[in-house]
């Protein structure tokens, strides 16, 4: 249980980043594209990849599938924190 409802809010929180990234492109008169490069969006997208990730290991009913899920998992966090650097760094 605990497992579904984690990856299903992670797609919503997913949705709410790219309806309110599409607004915010719109009132900046930017390119959707241009507006989704952004490093804190980046950063946001990614940890909503983490946490669709670990809701799907935790449904995973076999070991590679659990493997599959965890490294996929880690490459987006791995995602997450290069997106949050370059927002720090000013990127």
């Amino acid at each position: 249980m605990a497992g579904s409802a984690l990856w299903i809010l992670a797609l919503a929180a997913a949705l709410a980043v790219f309806s309110y990234t599409s607004w915010q492109a719109a009132q900046r008169a930017e390119k959707f594209s241009q507006r989704l490069r952004h490093p804190t969006v980046q950063a946001i997208l990614s940890l909503c990849g983490v946490m669709f990730c670990a809701g799907l290991a935790l449904l995973a009913h076999s070991a590679l599938a659990l493997c599959v899920w965890i490294v996929l998992g880690i490459l987006f966090l791995a995602q997450a924190v290069f997106a949050v650097r370059q927002s720090v760094l000013g990127g």
